[in-house]
């Protein structure tokens, strides 16, 4: 007998939003890497000292910007590896530690992110809470699909 996966729809739905997140944030993550390597090598244009300064943003080192790319490329990764693995497992109950796991890697990712931002100073209390509400919800829905797991097998 299959048993019913409570967490099929917020695994599958949160799943296709985090893939496209993940594939978005990768290209932001490459351009990032890419800056970093052209302040470390050429230094800042004065277009783009004006343009930080506009936005009274600190001018960021090479290496801060070469770390930021690599934690976003690994988030990404990590977004877009558990968005697939949650699409094509949300109705298979048995799967659900996997998809658990993945979500707990997503909320740990997310809190190094928020943490890195704070030590850099670039931290925001509000982007932290809406960025955390796809891991969750993802978290959520494969804790579901455990627990019904969990339910089918007494």
């Amino acid at each position: 007998m299959k048993n019913k996966a409570p967490g099929k729809t917020l695994l599958q739905t949160v799943g296709i939003v985090v893939i496209v997140l993940g594939v978005v944030s990768f290209f932001g993550a490459v351009s990032s890497i890419m800056l970093g390597n052209t302040i470390q090598s050429q230094g800042l244009s004065e277009e783009m000292r004006a343009a930080f300064e506009m936005t009274g943003t600190a001018i960021p080192s090479a290496s801060e910007m070469f770390v930021a790319g690599v934690l976003s490329a690994v988030q990404s990764v990590l977004y877009i590896v558990a968005g697939v693995v949650g699409v094509k497992f949300c109705n298979r109950v048995e799967k659900g530690k996997l998809c658990m796991i993945l979500g707990f890697c997503m909320v740990g990712l997310w809190a190094i992110d928020g943490a890195y931002g704070a030590v850099q100073g670039s931290f925001n209390l509000i982007s932290m809470l809406i960025s955390a509400i796809f891991p969750v919800l993802y978290t959520w829905g494969a804790m579901k699909n455990k627990d019904a797991a969990g339910d089918g097998q007494s």
